[in-house]
């Protein structure tokens, strides 16, 4: 149920923020080559500008979208901003591909529980990962961003069912959490 009502407040915000096509802001590859760039020399805070400038000079770029949550999350922990990128990249795709956070697909799980759950009322005074933390990390992810392929092959997805290459339910198996079978 609490899913049917996030979906319902996105499809509702949705409808009354502007129409923007997703087609906008096609540079991707220079977008992704920035956010590399700064994830390799551990310039987290380049890293947060060029990702927080590119949702905000394109609006419905879920890529983006959903690094920044990524962002917040894992790096440069922040929890209300962590939720508040998660509401902005369920809406994002809810708008798209409504089946994706219906059926909870990867990656939506953790926005989708982030926005779900409680806001803690007893935060530790430093919510920072350690230095070994992110080196941890930087030597599992050392050419590129953390997790950049998950939201990558959300968008190739995303693309091949709007394009009409794939029916929505050929990516049934991605929706692990509700299968019934073993």
């Amino acid at each position: 149920m609490k899913i049917a009502r996030i979906v319902i407040a996105c499809l509702w915000a949705g409808i009354s923020l502007p129409a923007i096509s997703h087609a906008e802001c096609n540079d991707t590859s220079a977008f992704l080559e920035a956010v590399n760039s700064a994830w390799v020399v551990s310039n987290y805070t380049l890293l947060e500008q060029v990702l927080t400038n590119r949702v905000a000079e394109c609006t419905n770029d879920i890529l983006a979208k959903g690094l920044v949550f990524k962002f917040y999350e894992d790096i440069c922990i922040d929890f209300y901003k962590a939720r508040a990128a998660a509401t902005e990249f369920i809406l994002a795709v809810s708008n798209r591909v409504p089946d994706e956070v219906i059926h909870r697909r990867v990656p939506m799980g953790l926005p989708l529980a982030l926005c779900e759950m409680p806001i803690p009322t007893n935060f530790p005074a430093d919510q920072s990962k350690t230095p070994e933390q992110m080196q941890f990390l930087h030597n599992e992810f050392p050419d590129a961003f953390p997790f950049l392929r998950i939201y990558k092959a959300l968008m190739y997805r995303m693309e091949a069912v709007e394009n009409g290459l794939v029916p929505d339910g050929y990516f049934e198996p991605l929706n692990i959490e509700h299968r019934d079978d073993p």
